[in-house]
């Protein structure tokens, strides 16, 4: 009887032992499970470019699982005016493989870690009022084309991001590219904003001699008025700007132009509009309104010539876009707009007789030029009062057009309809340690049957 107690004893003891260890492997299985959870639950690690991309982690993880399929390669990134530049070392355009892959690795992003997207944005809150549909499907289907320049989400932290090829030197070629700030490979000793500019610019760059002849199909001349074919048409009238007003039905339209005046001296008008007449007699009967002004069309031509060559240059810290011939005014324009000259105000809309031909400067920095401009130009030898307005480039996003949505070359789908879509981070899957785990507890409950079994038999 007392031998029968002791094995008992034993016996039990031996269950407690055998139980134990099932429940220390279940608590181990567990713990592998919430790792490996937790694990799939957190981006691949990864410095996202020195932090340039940290407050983007959708971003980061897309470039980087490109970068690492080999789909592109960074060669560095630079920011000006909340605008991140990401140069890319092909020289070949980003075609639509690239868009491809961005939207598959875009939406698994999206499916795994959803509480890390990115949707708070004007233009993802009206997707969804009206398109009547998800955050999801706006970011993946209809706010984000994946092509061209239109290649990525929007982002937290930048006015936008913009792909761009040929490499780091590549930013040479764009005007006020001086001002880019270098934010990745960081730069040992590398200022945190652009140069300061309080002193003088270097303009030794700039060729300010060798301009070529005025012409009237380039870029710099505004498709506002008939200016710059007037100008050339009429050489010795010194015309500066040629505007017509509406034709109303049995009237004759007001024609408004401006004179050169030179120093001292007065504008003939009648003789101007002699002139005009003598060329197009069917225009005796227009209304001429003549403008004496300082300078003509051709001068302002060739000094905006030079500003956009300074544009160009390395000593562009200021971020000049570039220089064109307009009006004074800011009416459809895109950006914030600043009349520098008080002699100069906005004309009013429609107000031809308030309207003057003058240089508009662009620039990614308003502020800082228009502050620095009077020292700018008196270095390129352009008078102060030729420049009458300068407009803020404005590169925020916005809300594309729904005639372009869902093109058939990029189906819609949302993150948890990505056909084939491997939703476990590279190299590792979520059923080895549950594969393991129940092994191991198999084996535990098993061995614990067993041992069981044959002491009670004993």
């Amino acid at each position: 009887m007392h031998e029968r107690v002791i094995y008992d004893m034993v016996l039990r003891r031996r269950s407690s032992w055998a139980l134990l260890a099932t429940l220390l492997a279940l608590t181990v299985f567990l713990n592998v499970v919430r790792t490996s959870t937790v694990n799939a639950q957190e981006p691949p690690p990864g410095d996202c470019w020195g932090g340039a991309l940290s407050e983007d982690p959708l971003h980061c993880y897309v470039l980087e699982q490109a970068q690492l399929n080999g789909i592109i390669e960074i060669d560095a990134l630079y920011e000006t005016a909340g605008v991140l530049y990401i140069y890319l070392s092909r020289t070949e355009p980003v075609g639509k493989e690239v868009g491809v892959f961005f939207k598959e690795k875009a939406a698994e992003f999206v499916e795994r870690w959803p509480d890390r997207v990115f949707y708070d944005h004007s233009i993802y809150h009206n997707c969804v009022v009206f398109d009547m549909t998800t955050y999801e499907d706006c970011l993946l289907n209809i706010e984000t084309l994946w092509i061209d320049g239109d290649m990525l989400p929007l982002s937290r932290s930048y006015v936008t991001m913009e792909l761009r090829v040929g490499g780091a030197e590549a930013r040479r070629t764009k005007p006020g590219w001086a001002s880019y700030r270098q934010v990745w490979p960081q730069v040992a000793g590398a200022a945190s904003e652009a140069p300061v500019t309080s002193g003088k610019f270097d303009v030794s760059e700039v060729d300010m001699t060798n301009l070529p002849d005025v012409d009237c199909r380039e870029g710099i001349n505004s498709t506002h008025d008939h200016s710059c074919g007037k100008w050339h048409e009429f050489p010795d009238l010194g015309i500066a700007g040629f505007r017509s007003g509406n034709r109303t039905e049995g009237e004759y339209r007001m024609v408004y132009v401006q004179v050169k005046a030179l120093p001292g001296e007065d504008v003939d008008a009648e003789a101007v509009i002699d002139t005009l007449i003598e060329r197009y007699p069917r225009a005796r009967g227009e209304n001429y309104v003549i403008i004496p002004v300082k300078y003509d069309y051709g001068e302002l031509w060739r000094w905006a010539a030079i500003i956009n060559r300074f544009a160009l240059s390395s000593g562009n810290t200021l971020g000049i876009h570039s220089a064109e011939i307009a009006p004074n005014t800011g009416g459809g324009v895109r950006g914030e707009v600043v009349f520098p000259l008080a002699e100069l105000p906005e004309a009013g809309a429609e107000a031809w007789e308030e309207y003057r031909t003058t240089i508009n400067i662009w620039t990614l920095h308003l502020q800082q030029t228009v502050d620095a401009l009077p020292r700018l130009l008196g270095q390129l030898n352009v008078p102060v009062d030729a420049v009458g307005v300068v407009i803020g480039v404005d590169q925020s996003p916005r809300a594309l057009p729904r005639t372009v949505v869902g093109g058939p070359e990029f189906p819609q789908f949302r993150a948890s309809e990505v056909a084939g879509a491997d939703l476990e981070p590279d190299g590792y899957s979520l059923w080895l340690p549950i594969g393991l785990g129940c092994s191991l507890v198999a084996m535990v409950l098993g061995l614990t049957a067993f041992v069981t079994l044959r002491e009670s038999r004993g």
